[in-house]
């Protein structure tokens, strides 16, 4: 069975320090291992930009368990959900992402009821009050112990008995005393009798002519030799075609070369995964990835996010054993943005309509790889204590 939590809205509160668009990821566990393995089953958010008030996120996760096991009704006794909050650097590759507070969430109600809502407090260490309230809703298929019984009110209308006081907008019936006109219908052969009202007229015969009738003069022998001679198939003349003038083929024009770095299977799948380059267009696609996979889950799907999992820990781990400096990154990110641009060009001339759909998500991929870019010229190169 699954377990779905749906984490619904976050909401600022009178102890938010900054509540204006500034960026945050919500990480949280479940204190349930997956069936076949062992550990706390984990699920990360989208990165959401909070606002003040309440910001929608309406991210969801299924967490598999089993139901058949038989302390699994002592397990959800003691099951909750543990929320931390973390707020993006503009550099999450060198920076990391900076926890701001934590929660949890019980689930000891999905025994009997079959969903939960709630709104965790996300609390900072020794702090008075929470700076983040998270509007989280978990759901079962059904209770894991009888059935999901809630009292409900129920609103009665009580209608007025006179029916007849009430105006009716339905059409009047027809007056079956009234006098039907006659209609009358006509052969192709009559005419209308004229006349006024109380007179009466006389019909005149319309003579009409049959194909059999003969005509003076005609003569069926002749007739016959003209069908016949019109019958008669005519006989031409072979033409003899003059030679066509031969002009010289075209030559084919020559393929212009691509660029360095850039090949043709490229110019076909221009954001296939293993050109992403950048962390923060990796996240960017890891987040899209995940919308798709919670609408219709295909396998290709699941493979591209995979990868692309893989290629920011392997970049979070070259960072991490020191084989790739922060200064090595940014010219990581001005090569790949002077390439990827060469190639959003080579695209649109070569594929015209046929590949404008890969050109915006390419022009897309090369915005956020700016904007990463700016964004760590401008903070700086982080220091060795952090």
């Amino acid at each position: 069975d699954d377990l779905a939590v749906t984490v619904v809205n976050v909401h600022t509160t009178a102890n938010t320090t900054k509540t204006g668009g500034h960026y945050l990821l919500l990480k949280y566990e479940i204190n349930i291992p997956k069936p076949g393995e062992a550990g706390a089953q984990k699920h990360t958010t989208s990165t959401v930009t909070v606002q003040e008030g309440a910001t929608p996120v309406n991210d969801r996760a299924l967490f598999a368990f089993k139901r058949s096991s038989r302390s699994m009704v002592r397990k959800f006794e003691r099951m909750k959900i543990t929320v931390k909050a973390f707020e993006t650097s503009r550099m999450r590759l060198f920076f990391g992402d900076r926890e701001v507070g934590k929660g949890e969430m019980k689930l000891a109600d999905l025994k009997t009821r079959s969903d939960v809502t709630a709104r965790v407090p996300i609390k900072k260490i020794r702090s008075k009050g929470p700076i983040l309230e998270v509007e989280i809703k978990a759901e079962l298929r059904a209770p894991l112990v009888g059935q999901d019984i809630r009292p409900f009110a129920i609103d009665f209308l009580k209608l007025n008995d006179d029916f007849g006081a009430f105006p009716s907008n339905a059409p009047p019936p027809p007056n079956k005393s009234a006098p039907q006109r006659p209609t009358h219908n006509l052969d192709a052969g009559q005419s209308l009798q004229a006349g006024g009202r109380g007179g009466a007229g006389k019909s005149r015969p319309v003579a009409t002519a049959t194909p059999n009738d003969k005509q003076p003069g005609n003569d069926d022998a002749s007739s016959t030799t003209k069908v016949e001679e019109q019958q008669r198939p005519t006989e031409h003349e072979p033409r003899i075609a003059k030679p066509a003038a031969t002009k010289p083929r075209p030559q084919p024009e020559k393929p212009r070369p691509l660029p360095p770095g850039i090949e043709m299977s490229d110019v076909s799948d221009p954001n296939k995964i293993l050109r992403f380059k950048s962390f923060d267009a990796l996240t960017a696609e890891i987040e899209a990835l995940d919308a798709k996979l919670r609408r219709a889950p295909t396998p290709q799907l699941k493979s591209r996010r995979d990868i692309a999992e893989h290629i920011q820990d392997a970049m979070m781990a070259a960072v991490q054993n020191k084989q790739m400096s922060f200064e090595d990154y940014l010219d990581l990110l001005r090569i790949t943005i002077d390439t990827d641009t060469k190639l959003a060009k080579e695209v649109l001339e070569r594929r015209g309509d046929e590949g404008k759909a890969d050109h915006q998500q390419l022009l897309a991929r090369i915005t956020i790889m700016k904007t990463e870019l700016s964004n760590a010229e401008a903070g700086g190169e982080p220091d060795d204590e952090d």
